[in-house]
């Protein structure tokens, strides 16, 4: 027998280790991404291809002047380490320069204008939001970079998500009463 196809045990006990744990992560890295949906940075690309051309630099968050853009922890798992941003803590601003997008210099994220952007969407939780027991609020339109265009007061005196939302967290971020929450697209 050759000594190249000779392995001994301490190797063979490595090599199985890593192609199992391979093999594990790959399994249970796609279901944690499955029931883990973070909110991306600005023109993110859709989330299988960003996360295989994402080079984790961090210059996307380096960019962001708001300092919205963090890299993902724990919570994500196996998919940990890329850019998220989480609207209750910090949300996006959409800066007029929208550097985050031009720093990336993998194409992960990719220029688009602030009125195009899809980061996610607001949902409006009726059971939280104190306009639907009477009381008036109008926190999430003020704060809205898109007023009256992207959620608006609706006659009944709610809150009411358009179609050109973009999903910033703006809304989320200064409800006080956590009644309305951005949602992944992806």
């Amino acid at each position: 027998m050759s000594d190249d196809k000779i392995i001994d045990r301490k190797k063979f006990i490595k090599k199985g280790f890593f192609q199992f744990f391979n093999v594990f992560q790959d399994f249970f890295g796609e279901i944690k991404a499955i029931s883990y949906s973070p909110i991306r940075p600005p023109g993110a690309i859709e989330e299988k291809l960003f996360l295989d051309t994402c080079v984790k630099c961090g210059k996307c968050i380096d960019a962001c002047e708001q300092n919205s853009i963090k890299f993902s922890g724990m919570e994500a798992s196996f998919i940990m380490g890329y850019p998220v941003i989480s609207p209750k803590e910090r949300p996006c601003f959409a800066c007029d320069d929208l550097s985050c997008m031009k720093a990336c210099p993998s194409g992960a994220l990719v220029f688009t204008e602030k009125k195009d952007l899809k980061i996610g969407l607001a949902i409006v939780d009726k059971e939280r939001c104190i306009t639907y027991s009477g009381e008036e609020c109008d926190i999430c339109v003020k704060s809205c970079p898109f007023p009256d265009i992207a959620i608006k007061i609706d006659d009944n005196k709610n809150p009411s998500v358009l179609e050109p939302c973009i999903g910033c967290g703006l809304c989320e971020y200064w409800c006080e009463y956590s009644a309305i929450k951005i949602n992944s697209f992806r």
